[in-house]
């Protein structure tokens, strides 16, 4: 009987243990059935505004505006793949996976405009557009997937940048690639360059993989004389914008700053076109 008693007690004391082990030993993320991962029911990728410009050897980032066609937050899997064109073939590799949580929709009409951001560095190969003549040529792609599981595969997901060939990202390139991302309006002589996140932060800007001189942020605004809202007599206002919000958010995450910058781009006060 007493050895019964403590082959209970041991068998006891192996079961806490187990239990102790399993609780303590972290789960592997869930992997998808599918390789290119079960599409999600409620979060899709926005929309993209013109080219991206990226240069062969460099890296650049895409930024991904995200919208939610429900009331209730979510979980995600975005998975960034980029595709190289080259010697008539193509590469394709994933280059970053993020699981996110997006937050709920709480306008009426939901999945109209994005309510988070997401982004990742993007290497682009030296071997990138061998196939091209140069500047301004389709380097290949960057497909973003947005699943409920982890894909595997470096298949899914539609293009988000189509990547033209340009110049490294500096400030004395940035007319340049601005021209490639968007054809500069006429007269020239009445548009100036404006960074939507403005140089005076990009350290601030940095950390969260913006490039104030990406073209992707950079834009054109209207400085003709006399127009109200034109680039002169406006730009400080929209820096004291910035500034002030700075102020308010020591350390604000990625998809608070874009959705401030967006809505800022949206006042009336600013009069992007002649």
């Amino acid at each position: 009987m007493k050895s019964l008693k403590r082959g209970a007690r041991s068998a006891s004391r192996f079961l806490v243990l187990a239990a102790l082990v399993a609780a303590l030993t972290p789960t592997a993320p869930a992997v998808a059935a599918d390789p290119e991962g079960t599409d999600h029911p409620h979060v899709l990728p926005g929309l993209r505004d013109g080219y991206a410009v990226a240069t062969p050897g460099h890296t650049t980032s895409s930024m991904v505006p995200l919208v939610n066609r429900s009331g209730k937050k979510q979980k995600v899997w975005v998975t960034f793949t980029r595709t190289c064109l080259y010697d008539g073939g193509q590469q394709k590799e994933i280059v970053a996976q993020k699981r996110v949580t997006v937050p709920g929709d709480r306008r009426t009409v939901k999945g109209g405009y994005p309510v988070a951001y997401v982004a990742a560095e993007v290497p682009m190969l030296q071997e990138c557009g061998q196939d091209g003549d140069g500047y301004g040529d389709t380097l290949g792609w960057t497909s973003v997937n947005l699943t409920t599981d982890r894909p595997t595969a470096a298949t899914g997901g539609g293009v988000f940048d189509l990547h033209k060939w340009g110049k490294p990202h500096t400030k004395k390139n940035r007319k340049f690639n601005l021209r490639i991302h968007e054809p500069q309006p006429t007269p020239a002589k009445h548009y100036k360059i404006h960074h939507a996140y403005p140089v005076k932060h990009k350290k601030k800007f940095a950390r969260l993989l913006i490039d104030v001189n990406n073209a992707t942020h950079l834009r054109w605004w209207c400085n003709k004389p006399g127009v109200e809202g034109n680039f002169r007599s406006q730009r400080k206002a929209y820096n004291a914008a910035w500034n002030k919000f700075f102020r308010k958010n020591k350390k604000p995450s990625l998809s608070k700053v874009a959705l401030f910058q967006r809505d800022l781009q949206r006042r009336t006060t600013f009069r992007f076109y002649c």
